[in-house]
């Protein structure tokens, strides 16, 4: 891989404190808490119970307060106007307050690799108000006195209300950083296992859940009754007696740790489901083998299927250096090698097509197997084993028309720690001719298939394949830089949105450093345009430009379209956009960034999505 400036080697204990560091950031503190604070306002708070608004809130930049690596604490104070109605609404009296809030954040990490944002609770000492009296036709008297009385009366249930908004975001301020990093080298989250099949009356089906450290798996199921029509003797609207279904869970020694007992009346393909209930569960928090049993209590053949949903619990408190120690072993495991192998090996006709093999050659490449080989404080290795079926035709051409044989590889794989940013390295090491080697050589001789000498299938291979297949190897290296996973992890979501027709309208603000991203949903092959009208203000470079771009992601952050403009930092309006085809259905965000000098970028945005 090749060497990137500015980086130096470390220890994965090193990297894990370094990364909290880097990532956890009064400026990356300051932007998320903004953007919970957009959806509140959103969602009228919880302190519409009390009668009482928030028309704005905004946080200040977080103060470090202290990091003694196992802890990182922040002060911030939240600015926030409330407004409260006093009597009956046709009166129009009513109060006004500029609040400030002052919280204090804890980053903490846990077993197995989950950061967490803990927020103390507020108490009245926490909060300050400046009041003011405000009325519509009937002019009463609003003395500031009794005004502050009236808040300081209603400081307790103002904390309470803010602190159970406290409790609900909680899920939301917890990152399995593992899943984020092993997004990198997979398509998204990983999709629910599902298992279908038939059960006739009396059977029953078992199978098995490999669970690791700290992991629920939860089971949901469908059922119906595999009946093309009603009994003839059934009366209209009677469903029939229930076949019961049971799904269960057990160790390994036999007991039985969950179940349920679906009564089944629908018949396929509409089915009875406990997928708005709990389902079953378990946890592992040591990796564990459990067992899964589905059984058919009833007299009538179903049709099933089962769902299975597997999360990372939080576990104990750790320091940051263990966080870094853990992590990398826990993300990166065979499965995820095998996947980034497989990304290179689809590379494979591209070989062939940059001449890195002989014209007319075929190259049909699998991983045979990954195991790890080596576990340090600096490093984990592993060795992967693949096979290629190759095809081709020898020069000149004779009696011998062509020859097939077996090409095994062994590759060596690294993960390594920087510094300077927190990265992770990912490299394949080289691949020398001795880690090549042939086997089952045939040709076609005169029609008939013979074994040959591997020199046949060599000589058209060498100097060409190893440095091709060398090549793309470097494009499947990898530097991970975990405070910009992180960026796109914990999205900066704006709302404003104004539909008109088949178009929809975004407006914002986006600063250096603070993006804009905006929810749309696209169907499979469809089209969506966006154009955006955008006007710089702020310190620009010494010419005045900003530089905006627009871009549109994945779910995961992955960025698939992009273009760039450069904006006067005058106030001048100039205009960006881009076209984009989306390759699958689902959500994508389009987002808006000042990727230049320091200034912001006010933006108005226009989105049509056709087909």
């Amino acid at each position: 891989m090749e060497q990137h400036a500015g980086t130096e080697r470390a220890t994965f204990g090193q990297f894990g404190a370094a990364m909290v560091r880097e990532v956890f950031t009064p400026a990356f503190l300051r932007r998320q808490l903004n953007a919970a604070l957009e959806v509140a306002l959103k969602r009228a708070g919880a302190l519409a119970d009390l009668g009482v608004g928030i028309v704005a809130a905004r946080a200040e930049t977080p103060t470090l307060i202290s990091d003694d690596g196992r802890e990182r604490r922040f002060a911030v104070t939240v600015k926030a106007r409330l407004e409260a109605d006093v009597g009956p609404r046709v009166l129009g009296i009513g109060v006004d307050a500029d609040t400030e809030l002052d919280l204090t954040i804890r980053v903490c990490v846990f077993r197995p690799a989950i950061v967490k944002l803990d927020i103390d609770p507020v108490t009245p000492d926490d909060l300050r108000f400046r009041v003011k009296g405000r009325t519509g036709w009937l002019r009463l008297p609003l003395l500031g006195g009794e005004l502050s009385r009236l808040a300081e009366g209603s400081m307790g249930e103002i904390c309470a209300g803010v602190n159970r908004a406290l409790d609900a975001s909680e899920p939301l301020r917890r990152i399995d950083v593992s899943e984020l990093l092993r997004r990198v080298h997979s398509d998204g989250p990983e999709p629910p296992r599902v298992r279908s099949g038939t059960l006739e009356p009396g059977e029953r089906t078992e199978w098995r859940l490999d669970l690791g450290e700290y992991q629920t798996a939860r089971l949901h199921l469908w059922a119906g009754i595999l009946e093309a029509e009603p009994p003839a003797t059934a009366e209209l609207g009677s469903s029939g007696p229930a076949v019961p279904v049971e799904l269960s869970l057990h160790s390994t020694a036999g007991p039985r740790i969950d179940d349920l007992a679906l009564p089944v009346r629908r018949v396929v393909p509409d089915r009875d489901t406990t997928a708005t209930g709990e389902g079953v569960a378990v946890t592992a928090i040591l990796p564990a083998v459990f067992r899964a049993r589905l059984a058919n209590r009833g007299g009538e053949p179903v049709g099933y299927r089962v769902e299975e949903r597997r999360q990372t619990v939080q576990g104990d408190q750790i320091d940051f250096a263990r966080f870094g120690e853990a992590l990398p072993r826990r993300t990166l495991d065979e499965r995820a090698v095998t996947d980034l192998a497989n990304a290179f090996l689809a590379q494979a006709p591209r070989l062939a097509a940059n001449g890195a093999l002989p014209s007319g050659t075929e190259l049909t490449v699998r991983v045979r197997r990954v195991r790890r080989t080596r576990s340090t404080a600096h490093e984990l290795c592993f060795r992967l084993h693949l096979e290629a079926d190759v095809r081709g035709r020898p020069r000149p051409e004779g009696a011998l028309t062509e020859v097939a044989g077996k090409l095994r590889v062994t590759l060596t794989a690294r993960l390594r720690a920087s510094l300077d940013p927190a990265a992770l390295l990912l490299d394949f090491t080289p691949v020398a001719r001795r880690h090549v080697r042939l086997a089952r050589v045939r040709g076609l001789l005169r029609g008939r298939w013979m074994p040959m000498p591997g020199m046949v299938l060599a000589v058209p291979l060498r100097g060409r394949l190893l440095p091709g297949m060398n090549d793309g190897l470097r494009k499947v290296s990898q530097r991970i830089v975990v405070a910009d996973l992180a960026a796109n992890a914990v999205p900066n979501f704006a709302d404003e949105e104004d539909r008109r027709g088949d178009r929809v309208f975004f407006r914002g603000v986006a600063g250096a450093g603070e993006p804009k991203l905006h929810r749309i949903e696209l169907a499979g092959r469809q089209r969506c345009r966006a154009r955006a009208r955008v006007s710089g203000h702020g310190n620009g470079r010494s010419d005045g430009e900003l530089v905006a771009e627009l871009a549109l992601c994945d779910e995961n952050g992955g960025v698939w379209a992009f273009e760039q403009a450069l904006v006067p930092g005058n106030g001048r309006t100039e205009v960006v956009g881009l076209e984009f085809t989306a390759p699958r259905a689902g959500q994508w965000r389009l987002r808006v960034a000042s990727v230049g000098p320091p200034g912001e970028l006010e933006y108005d945005m226009q989105v049509r999505a056709d087909t």
